[in-house]
């Protein structure tokens, strides 16, 4: 029986509290059956939940888990779950919450392509932003999971009809108990670039200035999978100026395979 059934049918009573922190395995959930028979419950993903202090960030349940309750008895479990509310404050432990409803269907869609296609915490965190915060879209995005990454994003442009970004972008978090995620200035910008499996090709990743002065050229992170070869180049404001660049796939005979611009303006 699914939670949100369960909960209709008053067949569980429903405690809930924050473990600490807006993602993971953050939230702590006490059921209480109230029939005679044994549940086995599985709980819903997106359902939403709100802390009874609203300065705190709502979370949303990851779901896909399975809690069993005997008869007439409790069972306790902790949940993963992420902040819904990006400019709230961080749960500190304990914190009460309560059942609040059921997150936008989009998302629920997104959280079961992702539970079937990753086990990112982060990248997930990202896309939830994206439906309860409006987040950008180019920061949809884990440096550590290219390729899950791509997937995620490549399922949003989908879902919405978006045009895919070039480039993302990632930018320090500072995370306080009863504080708001702080972010700083943009610190960090990524650049995928993907291309089959041409073994006899020797590949190199160049960066252009603006005006066609090469900048550097770069020997990124690799993962190379059955689909084919995903680079990763990074670039960082703290080191590299702003401005506008070109990043270059090209061959040894200079052939380029793939061109993709990024913009460091310092900005998020």
């Amino acid at each position: 029986m699914s939670l949100l059934k369960a909960m209709r049918k008053k067949s569980v009573a429903l405690a809930v509290t924050s473990v600490g922190g807006h993602l993971g395995k953050c939230l702590k959930m006490t059921l209480t059956n109230q029939t005679s028979d044994e549940l086995v419950i599985d709980v819903d993903p997106g359902l939403v939940f709100q802390p009874l202090d609203s300065s705190y960030q709502k979370l949303v349940a990851n779901g896909f888990d399975t809690i069993v309750i005997p008869a007439n008895g409790k069972a306790e479990a902790k949940l993963r779950a992420y902040c819904g509310k990006l400019s709230a404050a961080c749960p500190k432990p304990e914190l009460p919450f309560k059942f609040q409803g059921v997150g936008d269907t989009d998302m629920i869609k997104c959280l079961r392509f992702l539970h079937e296609n990753s086990n990112d915490s982060f990248l997930t965190q990202y896309a939830v932003w994206f439906y309860t915060d409006n987040y950008n879209l180019n920061s949809v995005f884990d440096y550590r999971d290219p390729v899950a990454s791509e997937g995620a994003v490549d399922f949003i442009c989908k879902q919405k009809k978006m045009k895919k970004p070039e480039y993302y972008m990632q930018s320090k978090m500072g995370i306080h108990y009863n504080e708001p995620l702080v972010y700083s200035k943009q610190t960090k910008a990524y650049v995928n670039l993907i291309y089959g499996h041409e073994g006899y090709r020797h590949m190199h990743v160049r960066i252009y200035k603006e005006n066609g002065e090469l900048y550097k050229e770069v020997h990124p992170n690799e993962v190379i999978d059955k689909t084919g070869h995903y680079l990763t180049v990074e670039m960082n404001t703290a080191s590299d100026p702003k401005g506008t660049y070109d990043v270059q796939l090209r061959d040894e005979s200079m052939h380029i395979w793939m061109q993709k611009r990024i913009v460091l303006d310092g900005t998020f």
